[in-house]
């Protein structure tokens, strides 16, 4: 089924379709117009231009949720960008709840009247609704059946084992089970290698939330303090929810409790968003140093074009003559102190600081060589240390 904008505000003058958006409501927000404009803690905001992107803290939790349907922010994006939406006002807001719905493949259900069925597809959704897995007040059954009646809904009859309806194919899970493979796998070899209970935590969490990880995780692959300061929000985002400053018992306290889970990748993903800026600069270095390479290496390339002769064969042949001539006179040491002194043993001081002495001659050739040659500016070690001050920055 693919996503028709106009058929999300057709379903709006469907009678089922307005009354199960106020069977949502009467969980998350409320039915007058200020649900409108309410913002997690109970606040409002002025302005329907966009989202208001305020991060609320309130009880030891923390949300950008706002409006009728408690949208947080990287939710909204994701509305805004796939129906185009111009802004946050109450007509937005409603056919972004639609489109949810939609995602979550129930919306043939809510305008059949199968409301009972829908109920059970969007409790992964919206946390107040019937049959939420996330640990957090929701209203019964009853409750939001009568709800939707008084709203005008009409339920049909029909067993909860009827045939599902597809879900749209938007990354949207349809269950919170975690496999192995994939996602999570990529996640756990990333991030556990460093830090382990990083990766424990992470195997906690839904399919999209590791998804949305592993995306920023792809955009770094060469850069370890991105990847640090990933480990390092989700490690605080568990000390934060379960007020334990060690991290161990923090891991500890949410495998004891999955309930927290929920809350712990909310306010994971609130510290990446708070972090996007940083990312997007060290994914603007990065891309930097790799067209840097490329002009390198073009540079080289000219180099060889205008040279009379291909300097490659003597320049590595100079290069392995060097190294060979500098292990025959640390060879030579060797065998001399071996055989002229009275210890007959090599000085292991003495090959110590060869040895150091032959690894530094011998990089540095190379890199010369390499360099004229084929070109690279990359400088590994300083470019991470780099990385590291863009990383420690608010």
């Amino acid at each position: 089924m693919m996503l028709d904008p106009n058929a999300m505000k057709a379903a709006l003058d469907n009678q089922n379709c307005r009354a199960f958006l106020r069977l949502i409501r009467a969980g998350e927000s409320g039915q007058t117009d200020a649900a409108y404009t309410v913002m997690f803690g109970g606040g409002h905001f002025e302005s329907f231009a966009d989202h208001p992107r305020q991060l609320v803290s309130r009880n030891g939790l923390a949300s950008t949720a706002a409006g009728a349907y408690q949208f947080l922010s990287r939710t909204w994006d994701e509305c805004a960008k796939a129906l185009d939406l111009p802004d946050f006002s109450p007509a937005s807001q409603d056919l972004a709840a639609v489109f949810l719905i939609y995602r979550r493949g129930a919306l043939a259900d809510v305008l059949a009247g199968r409301v009972e069925l829908a109920i059970s597809r969007c409790a992964k959704e919206w946390a107040s609704l019937p049959g939420s897995p996330y640990g957090q007040p929701t209203r019964t059954l009853a409750q939001a059946l009568a709800t939707y009646a008084q709203y005008g809904g009409q339920a049909a009859e029909q067993p909860r084992t009827a045939d599902p309806q597809p879900a749209a194919p938007t990354p949207s899970p349809t269950s919170t089970e975690r496999p192995m493979p994939g996602i999570l796998g990529s996640i756990v070899s990333a991030l556990s290698v460093a830090n382990p209970l990083v990766g424990l935590i992470a195997g906690m969490f839904e399919p999209l939330v590791q998804d949305k990880i592993d995306k920023e995780l792809g955009r770094h692959t060469d850069n370890p303090a991105a990847k640090a300061a990933i480990e390092t929000a989700m490690m605080q985002a568990a000390q934060m929810v379960t007020g334990k400053a060690e991290p161990l018992q923090a891991v500890a306290a949410l495998q004891s409790q999955p309930e927290l889970i929920k809350q712990v990748q909310t306010v994971t993903l609130e510290k990446l968003d708070e972090l996007a800026p940083l990312f997007d600069a060290m994914h603007k270095r990065e891309l930097e140093m790799r067209a840097a390479d490329t002009a390198s290496m073009d540079a080289a390339s000219n180099r060889v074009k205008g040279e009379a002769f291909d300097m490659t064969p003597w320049l590595v042949g100079g290069a392995l003559a060097s190294l060979l001539l500098i292990f025959g006179i640390v060879g030579f040491i060797v065998v001399y102190q071996v055989v002229a002194t009275t210890s007959h043993t090599a000085d292991t001081a003495t090959w110590a600081a060869l040895t150091g002495l032959i690894g530094f001659i011998t990089g540095s050739m190379v890199a010369s060589v390499y360099m004229y040659r084929f070109g690279t500016t990359r400088n590994s070690a300083a470019n991470q240390a780099a990385m590291a001050e863009l990383a420690k920055r608010p």
